[in-house]
């Protein structure tokens, strides 16, 4: 069975801790183990913070369950930007988010054109979640 859910917000720093609680809500309630659901919020995080700091009007956070598999996509209206190499080494902590998402995840894309940006991140799970009924977000 495949759950999906997308949440949108300003693409502002100040709007990353409300998507970031709704989305750690909603794999809460999806039911992924708990160290699973700290790894998928740290991404998520990582990449709205890249949105809103590099994106114009808003930003899409989309997570998708299916399977063993948590995809995280996060979208923005930015204009292009060169990104650091995945394996950055640097003791200063900007530039290191997305080092932080490939260590993290199985899969990461990032595709950038004319109408912004789209990261598309994927997370192998221990288990598959098993969402709870009537739960709201």
């Amino acid at each position: 069975m495949r759950h999906c859910a997308t949440l949108t917000a300003p693409a502002r720093v100040d709007c990353v801790a409300l998507l970031r609680g709704r989305a750690s809500a909603l794999l809460t309630a999806w039911a992924l183990a708990d160290e699973e659901c700290d790894d998928a919020v740290l991404v998520v995080s990582e990449l709205l913070t890249n949105a809103a700091t590099h994106g114009r009007s808003h930003m899409d956070l989309t997570l998708t369950l299916y399977g063993h598999t948590l995809e995280i996509l996060v979208t923005d209206q930015g204009p292009q930007v060169v990104h650091p190499a995945l394996d950055v080494e640097d003791p200063d902590e900007h530039g290191r988010g997305l080092a932080i998402v490939a260590a993290l995840a199985q899969d990461v894309d990032i595709h950038q054109g004319h109408e912004g940006r789209r990261v598309r991140v994927c997370l192998g799970l221990s288990s598959a979640g098993v969402p709870m009924p009537g739960v709201r977000v």
